[in-house]
């Protein structure tokens, strides 16, 4: 079963997925690109695997060493700046929730006479290829 993924995630690898193809049709290998557009191989790489949300300055120089045209250049710059603001609202409010999760459990702990924690770990004699494929 795949858990779905945050919209930001989501995101940020619709604009790698751009880039890269924007890359393969000028046909660039990344250290050509990040040569013609002023960054590092493997800042090209964790753009483009999405690791790393590129900067504006990156969705300006990106298009330019393809030689994109001006309609790519615009929707690029503007899946940038959504992406950019997406991360940062989505940090905010995992940043405010995780907060207020740890202050209910604060209180619900101090609350308590008695706290038991449970912890289920398999012994390494079981931790066969089977019981992990399962």
């Amino acid at each position: 079963m795949t858990e779905a993924q945050p919209e930001p995630i989501q995101q940020r690898r619709r604009l790698a997925a751009l880039l890269r193809d924007l890359r393969a049709a000028a046909d660039l290998d990344q250290t050509a690109l990040g040569e013609r557009a002023g960054m590092s191989q493997s800042k090209v790489s964790r753009v483009e695997t999405a690791r790393q949300t590129p900067t504006i300055a990156d969705a300006r120089a990106w298009p330019q060493a393809v030689g994109a045209t001006q309609p790519q250049r615009a929707d690029l710059l503007e899946r940038t700046e959504a992406a950019l603001s997406e991360t940062v609202s989505w940090t905010e409010e995992l940043r405010r929730g995780l907060a207020a999760k740890q202050q209910r459990i604060q209180r619900a702990e101090q609350a308590v006479s008695r706290l038991r924690v449970y912890s289920l770990i398999v012994p390494g004699l079981l931790q066969t290829a089977e019981y992990a494929r399962r």
